[in-house]
């Protein structure tokens, strides 16, 4: 009965209304800080923040299943892919996004406070990522230039490619953490969930570009497909950040300088109320339930006969599927509530990964529950991009959303080794990760039940003001 009262009460946000002197027309403003947007302007701020987006979607989408293939074709185990892929990225997480965030909060600059933390790791990730088009060759010259001491060819190729990727990694993590918060502070919150599902359907289309048409190619073209992504995350995100205007922030609030005692006020100021405590957890679970399915889902198409191609093409239909309900399920987020809707999304991932568990034999079942994944795995993206904006003090929301992250690393950087380790122990039984994922999507579809009740108790939907 609360859900069904929930869904038919109308929309908490309405657009301002002016109204012209000259003509008494009415006019549309829409203001989020000290910016203010008409349509017009509100339409080209949308334009420029996902020509950013889909370049920086597209990065997102390949690389991480090239690198995959990469570290295959040096016969890393899946231990090593594992702990390369997720848990140290996910380790320097842990100490380089919370300090990133609370410098961005704090930063006040001609450009603004989130600008400069995205151009200045843009040359960085494209050196990297060219660096990896040539990494067997620096490889193979790192081989011969050690001589009698070198490893051996494939294991110098690969410590060449675990260097790069690290290198790329440490970009990415920076520029990441303040993109969503970029987003925060330009667009007006009653947009928030369609601008996220735009944001989704963008990196849905690069995804379903990436894996239709060039996965198949990657093991045999990854020099000109690592390049090219490069040359066009350079131009997007840097053509987005010279368009892209900030608006006037207040002073900062003062802040020890003692290293110790800003540590401790971060720790407390984050993690001291259990209402965020409980929202870093189930966003925890959330993440740690999605793991398996993205980090060995190739490897198991591999197992079960399925060629990349097919396997490309099973990505590419999750995408269309995914595409196609993004913006109404934008429009549903902004009508009843981020929070009122992510928890269907995730009973419903744990049901899709319960009936892999019982059902999957073959490649063709294998590819019916790659799309069942995949569509829920879109599901609660999409939902959760704008719940965070929604739910954490707008001031000091990168610390915040940081302090998230924090947790989200540690849960990442163990489940990764563990999954690799399990894997290796059991010879491979990838069907044992339908288990795992289903029963860890239970337990953080308690925990944002748990949530939504706190959430009704600080004003819920209309009169929510977050506890700080």
């Amino acid at each position: 009965m609360e859900l069904a009262r929930e869904i038919m009460r109308p929309p908490s946000f309405m657009p301002v209304l002016l109204q012209n002197k000259d003509d008494s027309s009415t006019v549309h403003r829409w203001s989020v800080g000290s910016l203010t947007y008409g349509k017009a302007a509100l339409a080209l701020l949308f334009c420029w923040l996902l020509w950013g987006d889909f370049a920086w979607s597209l990065k997102e989408r390949a690389i991480f299943p090239s690198m995959q293939i990469m570290f295959r074709k040096v016969d890393a185990s899946d231990f090593l892919t594992g702990l390369l892929l997720g848990t140290v990225p996910a380790a320097i997480s842990l100490f380089l996004a919370p300090w990133i965030g609370s410098r961005s909060d704090r930063c006040r600059s001609k450009w603004g406070r989130r600008i400069p933390y995205l151009i200045l790791p843009t040359p960085f990730i494209v050196l990297a990522m060219v660096g990896i088009a040539y990494a067997p060759e620096i490889g193979s010259a790192l081989n011969h230039w050690l001589g009698a001491m070198s490893p051996g060819k494939s294991a110098s190729t690969l410590c060449t490619l675990g260097a790069l990727w690290l290198f790329f990694e440490v970009g990415t993590i920076v520029a990441n953490t303040v993109f969503t918060g970029l987003v925060n502070d330009v667009v007006p919150h009653c947009f928030l969930g369609r601008f996220f599902s735009l944001f989704r359907a963008l990196s849905l289309l690069a995804g379903i570009a990436f894996n239709f048409w060039i996965m198949g190619q990657v093991e045999s073209h990854y020099r000109w497909i690592f390049i090219g992504i490069g040359l066009i995350y350079a131009v997007g995100m840097g053509t987005m950040c010279l368009n892209v205007r900030e608006g006037n922030y207040p002073p900062p609030e003062p802040t020890s300088n003692n290293a110790i005692s800003s540590i401790g006020e971060y720790l407390s100021r984050c993690f001291g109320n259990s209402y965020y405590l409980l929202f870093f957890a189930g966003s925890m679970l959330a993440a740690m339930a999605l793991t398996p399915s993205y980090l060995f889902n190739i490897y198991y198409a591999k197992d079960l006969g399925m060629g990349m191609d097919s396997y490309g093409k099973c990505v590419a239909a999750t995408y269309t599927i995914s595409l196609i309900i993004a913006y109404p399920l934008g429009i549903c987020v902004d009508r009843y509530h981020p929070l009122l809707l992510i928890i269907p999304a995730l009973a419903l991932n744990a049901l899709v990964n319960l009936c892999g568990a019982l059902f999957v034999t073959d490649a063709s079942t294998l590819a019916l529950a790659f799309v069942g994944q995949g569509v829920c795995a879109g599901l609660y993206w999409t939902i959760g991009a704008s719940l965070a904006p929604m739910l954490l003090p707008k001031e000091r929301f990168l610390e915040y959303a940081s302090a998230m992250g924090l947790l989200v690393g540690l849960g990442t950087m163990l489940t990764h080794p563990l999954l690799g380790y399990f894997l290796d122990a059991t010879g491979h039984q990838y069907r044992f990760l339908f288990w795992i994922a289903g029963g860890i999507a239970a337990l953080s579809t308690i925990a944002f039940i748990c949530l939504y009740r706190r959430f009704q108790q600080l004003g819920g939907r209309t009169g929510y003001c977050p506890p700080t």
